[in-house]
């Protein structure tokens, strides 16, 4: 989880996060993203679809163990966050 938080930092800090399901989304298939932080709570059509595509597109893919809350405040957000993604 450590490692998380400081992938996360470090992109927050190079102005190389993207947030939310659909931001993530749409950088991915424009090919802008390297890594894919997703909650362990996504819902289960989600996350297949982020999967599919990152295999496409050959990006790794993170699993957060803990919940879109946890995701949300690790990241230094009030709100909950399913997906986060860094982009290259």
């Amino acid at each position: 989880m450590t490692n998380i938080k400081k992938i996360i930092d470090d992109a927050i800090k190079e102005n190389k996060a993207v947030f939310g399901f659909r931001e993530v989304y749409k950088a991915l298939k424009n090919e802008l993203l390297k890594k894919i932080i997703v909650a362990k709570n996504i819902e289960e059509y989600r996350l297949k679809d982020i999967m599919y595509n990152a295999k496409i597109f050959k990006t790794e893919i993170l699993i957060f163990e803990g919940s879109s809350r946890e995701l949300g405040i690790l990241a230094g957000k009030p709100y909950v966050i399913s997906t986060i993604g860094i982009k290259k």
